[in-house]
C-alpha cells in the first residue's frame, strides 16, 4: 500500500508542475470594448478639443487608434494603471471647425485576441461658432434733434446672435432694424441698425451696442462710444421744410475682383450727399483708397437728385457700402491654399499611409504635384502609379503611399496650381517604424493518416530591430469556434520562435480543421495563410487485393 501511495504521489508532482508553466499565449484575452471619455457633449464649440477613447485590460497590450472619416489620424496610445487597473487610452487632439458637423471620429481598439477592431464613434450634431470681428461704426458727434444711424455687426458666427442697444443704462427699444445674410461657408454676417434722434441731455452718455450668443459666450460683447451732442438743434427748424427721402435702385450686389460697380440711390430735397464704408466716409477721389478700395463718388443734382457711387473692386470683402446698408459681396481670385491636416505621421513598415491635404482655389485648380525633399535641399517629383501611390489628383490630392516601408521616410510637401499660381503646403515628415512579422507556410494542406504525425511547417522572420516576442497557433473547430492551441510537448510540439513549425501528434479525426500560425512583435501581429489538416484510413494495412489495400490499427497480412 505505501508503495503504491508512492507511485500516485509521484504521477501526480509533474502533472501539477506542467500546469503551471502553460505559456502565456492561454492568458490572451480581449480588450473592454472602448469609450470616449471626452467630449461627452452632442454639440460643442469651435475650437481646440481633446478627444479622449479608453480600454480596459487585454493581452497583449492593444492598440488605441482614431480615424475622422476613416482617415487614421492619431495612432499614439499609452497606458495608464494608477487605479491599479490597466487602462489603455489615446488622446487626440485637434481644432475643431464649423465644416466638421456630422463628421464620424472613431476610436479602434484591438490585440491578438480580437477578430475584428472594436470601435466606438462620436459625432456632433452642431458646432457653434462665437460671433467675431463685432465692430460698432457710426459718428459719436451729433446735433441734439438730428436724427442719426450707427450700425453693429459681427462678421462670422452660429447660429445668429441677439443685438440690443443701450444708452447709459436704459434700453433702446425702437428704431432697431437687422439684417442677416449667409457666408459661404453657412455661418452669419450679422448687423443691428439703430435710428436715433438724440437731444441735449444725452451729451456725455455711452452708446453700447451688446450681442449676446448664449451656445458659445458666458458674458456677452459690449462695443461703446460716448456722444458728443452740441446745441438742441431749434434753429434747424426755421429753415428745414422736410427730411430728405432717400431711396436704393437695390439691395445688393454681387461683383468679381478686377470689375467696376455702382452703387445707386436717390434722395429727393437733398442738399448734400455722402457715401460711407464700413463707417468710414467715401471721398470724391478716385485715387484715394478707402478700407482696401478705391471710391469715386459722382453726385449729379440734374439727373432726378441721383446719386452714383463707383467702386473698382481690388479686394475681397463683403460687407455693408452705405449708410443704406447695401451688402457689396466680391468673388476674388487667388492662388490656391494648401493647408495639411497634421506634420507628420509614424506608421509601421509595410502598411499604407495617407498624406492628408486641402486644397481651397478660385478659380478651381488645374494640377497636383507631391514631391520629396532632401537633406541637401533638393526635391523630386513623385510618380502616382497606382501601385507605389495614390492620390494625388484634382479631385483627391492627399496622397496615398502604399506598401511603407523605411525607402519611403522623409518629407513630402503638396504643390497646386491654378491659373493664378502656385501654393505649396508645409512640410510633411514621415516616419517609418520597423515592420510586423513574416509568417509564411510550406503548404496550405497536409493529408496524414491516422495514428501518425502532422508537421505543418511554418517560418517566422522580422526586421533587425524589432525581434518577434511570441509565437503561437490558432485551430478552427468544425463548429466554428476557434481555439488557441496548449502546445503542452505531449499533443502538440513546436509553435515557438525558434522552432515555429507545429507538430500534431497521434493524428486523429479529432484533429481535422483549418490551422493558422501567428507571430507578435513590437509593431503588431501577423498570421499565416490557412492550413488544412485531413486524417485519412488508420496507420497500418490489413490485407493488399488486386494492388489495393486498407489500414488497420493491427498489423499488415499479405495473401
Amino acid at each position: 500500500m505505501d508503495r503504491t501511495t508512492t507511485v500516485t504521489s509521484v504521477m501526480r508532482i509533474p502533472i501539477t508542475i506542467l500546469l503551471i508553466l502553460v505559456p502565456g499565449i492561454l492568458s490572451q484575452t480581449a480588450p473592454s470594448t472602448p469609450t470616449i471619455s471626452s467630449p461627452t457633449v452632442n454639440t460643442i464649440k469651435e475650437g481646440p478639443v481633446n478627444f479622449t477613447c479608453e480600454t480596459v485590460g487585454g493581452s497583449p497590450t492593444p492598440t488605441v487608434e482614431w480615424y475622422k472619416n476613416n482617415v487614421l489620424v492619431d495612432q499614439t496610445s499609452f497606458t495608464d494603471s494608477s487605479s491599479g487597473v490597466s487602462v489603455h487610452k489615446n488622446v487626440y487632439s485637434t481644432n475643431i471647425q464649423f465644416s466638421d458637423k456630422n463628421t464620424a471620429f472613431r476610436c479602434e481598439v484591438e490585440n491578438s485576441a480580437t477578430t475584428t477592431p472594436l470601435t466606438v464613434s462620436k459625432t456632433f450634431t452642431d458646432i457653434y461658432v462665437p460671433p467675431s470681428d463685432t465692430v460698432l461704426q457710426g459718428s459719436s458727434s451729433g446735433t441734439a434733434n438730428v436724427s442719426q444711424s450707427w450700425t453693429c455687426f459681427t462678421n462670422r458666427s452660429y447660429p445668429v446672435p441677439s443685438f440690443s442697444w443701450k444708452l447709459d443704462s436704459n434700453s433702446i427699444l425702437s428704431g432697431i432694424s437687422t439684417a442677416i445674410s449667409q457666408n459661404t461657408d453657412t455661418t452669419y454676417f450679422t448687423m443691428s441698425i439703430l435710428t436715433y434722434t438724440p437731444v441735449s441731455a444725452d451729451n456725455g452718455k455711452v452708446l453700447m451696442c451688446e450681442i449676446e450668443h448664449s451656445q458659445t459666450l458666458s458674458s456677452s460683447i459690449q462695443e461703446t462710444l460716448t456722444l458728443q451732442i452740441a446745441g438742441s438743434g431749434m434753429y434747424w427748424h426755421q429753415y428745414i421744410i422736410s427730411v430728405p427721402t432717400m431711396t436704393i435702385q437695390q439691395s445688393s450686389y454681387s461683383a468679381t475682383s478686377g470689375s467696376q460697380v455702382t452703387l445707386q440711390c436717390t434722395a429727393s430735397g437733398a442738399t448734400s450727399f455722402t457715401w460711407l464704408f464700413n463707417g468710414m466716409t467715401v471721398a470724391n477721389d478716385a485715387s484715394l483708397p478707402k478700407g482696401g478700395n478705391s471710391y469715386r463718388s459722382i453726385i449729379d443734382y440734374l439727373r432726378s437728385d441721383t446719386v452714383h457711387l463707383i467702386i473698382d473692386i481690388e479686394h475681397q470683402t463683403c460687407s455693408p457700402s452705405s449708410v443704406f446698408f447695401l451688402s457689396l459681396c466680391v468673388s476674388l481670385p487667388v492662388a490656391p491654399t494648401v493647408s495639411i491636416s497634421q506634420s507628420a505621421y509614424n506608421v509601421s513598415s509595410g502598411t499604407s499611409v495617407t498624406l492628408v491635404v486641402n486644397v481651397t482655389a478660385s478659380p478651381a485648380i488645374t494640377s497636383i504635384t507631391w514631391q520629396r525633399m532632401f537633406t541637401n535641399s533638393t526635391r523630386q517629383n513623385i510618380t502616382v502609379d497606382g501601385i507605389n501611390y495614390g492620390g494625388s489628383l484634382v479631385s483627391s490630392p492627399s496622397l496615398v503611399i502604399y506598401n511603407v516601408d523605411s525607402n519611403d521616410a522623409g518629407s513630402y510637401i503638396c504643390r497646386s496650381t491654378n491659373s493664378l499660381g502656385t501654393s505649396e503646403s508645409s512640410i510633411i515628415d514621415l516616419t517609418v517604424r520597423g515592420s510586423i512579422p513574416s509568417v509564411a507556410i510550406n503548404s496550405s494542406a497536409y493529408d496524414i493518416i491516422q495514428g501518425g504525425r502532422a508537421i505543418l511547417q511554418a517560418s517566422v522572420s522580422a526586421s533587425a530591430g524589432w525581434e518577434i516576442t511570441t509565437v503561437y497557433w490558432k485551430r478552427t473547430m468544425a463548429n466554428g469556434a476557434v481555439i488557441t492551441l496548449d502546445v503542452d510537448g505531449d499533443k502538440y510540439e513546436g509553435g515557438s520562435i525558434s522552432s515555429p513549425s507545429l507538430v500534431v501528434n497521434n493524428v486523429d479525426s479529432g484533429d481535422e480543421g483549418n490551422y493558422v500560425c501567428y507571430a507578435v512583435n513590437s509593431i503588431g501581429i501577423s498570421e499565416s495563410g490557412t492550413i488544412t489538416l485531413s486524417v485519412i484510413g488508420s496507420k497500418y494495412p490489413s490485407y493488399v487485393s488486386d494492388n489495393k489495400y486498407v489500414y488497420t490499427s493491427s498489423c499488415l497480412l499479405l495473401s
